[in-house]
Order: structure tokens, then C-alpha cells, then sequence
């Protein structure tokens, strides 16, 4: 199975230093923009964990010329999304719009990345909006749940961090410190500007190289450090809620986006996901141990996490943990079977070619494959890389990262449940 490219994609490094992908695609009258740069939660740290969160909430909220009303009303006129996103390794804008209004496009999203002006009233708002996710994040049980198990597999490293930060954290950060963390992270050098739509290559290359002329910031970015704290024990996080339902997760230190064992864990991940998957049939259908289960498998580019998790009566806990570590230990012991391979890999290619049918989609993964070192190109080489994998290569993957007595553990139990 191929992802087919709709049109070759042409790449140009603008004189600011923008990595410039454009690919054409006339089949609807609208264009995508991705604006992706390094950094996210990464090259965060304890003390101003959150603060690429907020720098996203407010960047969208006001410019030198433009309130965030104004702002707001203006797309809304000419039926644009401009959309703020942020990961573990990046942080940026998408944008989608009609071609016809692409021009319009460009002014408010390049004004939006080159002028943000933090009003502070907007700042303190979005702020007070994301301490209040943050203290509300309990109330999702399962989630909670499954960044407690993250913070343990990437114990002392910033991949560790939740996203919004913590409360201390962030009523610490100041407009002054979202300002500056804007001049870090936002650099033209280290750009990658993606554009996939109904456009013409030549006419864009032109507007955009005029558009980001005035794009200059020479502010070093932070490394990310190489892990240096491999699990080599078991690590537990146990916590009392006042939830009915227990909610545990299991979790190991898993390849990054780079390896050789990428691709692999994503068919691993997939042959456990979904409602046709061993966890789902296995722990949900035969033995009723649980109201949700399923697996997660996220890369990074320098490092990964691999995460069971399931949702369950307080008094199956016991059950519920040891069939999760049991349905990992098959993984290790023995080889998917053919069915379940194929299942996996057809079901994960499914989900990935219907993603490139939207420009967005397109310009978003060919930006972020770009930045992360993988090449624009993987959209074209996906699919035979998913194809190569095989039962063997499964196995010897959970055989390596997989490991018993090596992982994290958290359990959100209610206090009744404490002692069973």
C-alpha cells in the first residue's frame, strides 16, 4: 500500500533560512498552511512547565495592528481556521482557507506568527483558563492516569512534563517570560513552512518569500537532552480519587521517531488498539474486566513511550493489572499471529491514507516529518515501510523494549479500594 503524492513536492530554503514545501492539489478550492518550528514541551523545565501552552493559547489573541475581536471577526468573515498546535519536540500554527482568499490568509497568519503583541488582558485570561484545566484534570480519570504513568517513564526529563504544566509552574510565568520564550522558539532558521492546496508553486514561493521578509530572530534554542534515565525496576504512582472506577496504566520507554524499530511499534501498538484487538477481545469480551482498554504508542525524537491502560471495576484491580502485564508478556514470548498482523497493518495504513485525503492533514505531516529529520518524503515511503514488518520483527521489538520488572506503573483507584 502507497501513499500517492497528488504532485511533486517542491522544497526551496527562503533567504530568512524558512524551509519552504509546497505541494499542489486542485481537486477542491482550498489551501493548508503549517507553520512548525522545534521546542514544544521539551525545552521546557520544571519551573516554567506550561509556558509553551500558554504562548500558544495568547499568540492567536492579538497582533501590533489587530485586537483579538477583530482578529476573530476578520476570519470568520472570510471562513478561515487558524489554529495553534503543540507537542513534546514542536510547536506551531495551521492554518486552512478557499484559495480564492489566500492572499487574506496570509496577512492575518503571517501577522499572527511575526506580530504577536500578548495583550495582557488576554494573557491573564488564558491563563486563569489554563489553570483551571489543570485543576480540573482529575475528573478525567484515564488520562490522569496515564500522565502520572508518562511523568514516571520519562522520570527527570522534560518528555516527563504535562502539557499545560503545573499550577505552581504556571502562575509563576509572567507576559515578559511568554514574550521571550516567543523570541526562543519562533526562528525563521529553524522554520518549516508547509503549504498544500490549490495553489500554483511559483505564484506562493513569491508571496511567501515577500510575506516572512521581515521574519529575523538569531536566539539559540535549548537542547533537548538525550534520556539518561532507562527504567530498570518497577515504578509505581498510586493515587485515591473520588472516581467509582480504577483506571491503571502500564508503561515502557519505547524506540524514538528515528530508530529502526519506529515503524515496527507502530504495527505493535496497532495489532492491541481497537475493538477487534487481543486487549479489547481478551480483557473487555472474555473476562468483563473492563469499561475501556487500549494501547498507545508515541515517538519522539529522542525517545518514545509504549502505554496499556484500561478502565475497570475498583474491585477487578488486581485482575485488571495482572491481565494487562500478562497481554504484554504474549507480546514477548510469542509471535502475532498472521492475522492479527495483517489486521494491524491494514487498519493503521487505513487511518493513515484517509488523514492525507485533507490538505491540511498533507501539509501538516510532510512539515512535521521535515522537522523531526525524517524527510517530507516518508508521506511517499510510508505505507512499504508499514508493509515490511513481520511477525518476527514484532516480537524481537517487544523483546527489546518491552521488558519484565522494567516498566512504569500508575493506578487511579477510589479510597475504598485502597486495600483490596
Amino acid at each position: 500500500m502507497r501513499a500517492k503524492m497528488k504532485d511533486p513536492v517542491f522544497k526551496e530554503t527562503l533567504p530568512q533560512g524558512i524551509t519552504l514545501l509546497v505541494q499542489e492539489n486542485h481537486s477542491v478550492p482550498t489551501v493548508s498552511l503549517s507553520a512548525c518550528f522545534p521546542g514544544g514541551i521539551s525545552v521546557e523545565n520544571p519551573r516554567n512547565n506550561g509556558i509553551t501552552s500558554l504562548l500558544q493559547r495568547v499568540i492567536t489573541r492579538g497582533t501590533g495592528e489587530k485586537t483579538a475581536r477583530q482578529l476573530a471577526e476578520e476570519m470568520e468573515y472570510y471562513g478561515m481556521v487558524i489554529t495553534p498546535f503543540l507537542g513534546k519536540d514542536v510547536a506551531g500554527l495551521n492554518m486552512k482557507t478557499l484559495s480564492r482568499h489566500l492572499d487574506r490568509g496570509l496577512s492575518i497568519y503571517s501577522d499572527m506568527i511575526l506580530n504577536p503583541s500578548f495583550p495582557e488582558e488576554e494573557t491573564e485570561k488564558e491563563k486563569k483558563i489554563q489553570l483551571q484545566h489543570i485543576s480540573n484534570k482529575k475528573d478525567d480519570v484515564l488520562s490522569y492516569c496515564l500522565e502520572k504513568c508518562n511523568e514516571m517513564i520519562f522520570e527527570g526529563h522534560s518528555y516527563g512534563l504535562p502539557d499545560e504544566g503545573e499550577e505552581e509552574s504556571v502562575k509563576g510565568i509572567t507576559r515578559e517570560d511568554i514574550i521571550q520564550h516567543y523570541r526562543v522558539l519562533y526562528s525563521p532558521r529553524r522554520m518549516i513552512l508547509s503549504v498544500a492546496g490549490d495553489v500554483r508553486t511559483e505564484d506562493v514561493v513569491g508571496k511567501l518569500k515577500e510575506t516572512f521578509s521581515g521574519f529575523h530572530s538569531d536566539m539559540t534554542l535549548p537542547e533537548t537532552p538525550d534520556l539518561n534515565n532507562p527504567i530498570r525496576n518497577v515504578r509505581e504512582y498510586q493515587e485515591t480519587t473520588d472516581k467509582l472506577q480504577c483506571a491503571i496504566a502500564v508503561g515502557f520507554q519505547a524506540p524514538d521517531l528515528n530508530s529502526e524499530d519506529y515503524f515496527t511499534f507502530l504495527v505493535l501498538n496497532q495489532s492491541l488498539s481497537g475493538m477487534g484487538s487481543r486487549l479489547f477481545v481478551e480483557l473487555r469480551d472474555k473476562q468483563g474486566l473492563a469499561y475501556s482498554v487500549n494501547s498507545l504508542y508515541s515517538g519522539y525524537k529522542r525517545g518514545g513511550a509504549f502505554k496499556v491502560y484500561i478502565l475497570t471495576a475498583a474491585h477487578q484491580k488486581e485482575k485488571a493489572r495482572a491481565g494487562l502485564l500478562e497481554e504484554v508478556d504474549r507480546l514477548r514470548t510469542r509471535l502475532v499471529s498472521y492475522d492479527e498482523l495483517v489486521r494491524a497493518k491494514r487498519f493503521h495504513l487505513g487511518l493513515f491514507e484517509i488523514g492525507l485525503q485533507s490538505n491540511l492533514s498533507r501539509a501538516s505531516r510532510m512539515a512535521y516529518f521535515e522537522l523531526m529529520g525524517m524527510g517530507y518524503k516518508l508521506i511517499e515511503e510510508y505505507g512499504e515501510r508499514i508493509k515490511r514488518i513481520t511477525r518476527q520483527k514484532v516480537k524481537r521489538a517487544a523483546e527489546r523494549y518491552l521488558k519484565p520488572q522494567s516498566y512504569a506503573i500508575s493506578v487511579m483507584h477510589p479510597a475504598k479500594s485502597q486495600n483490596k
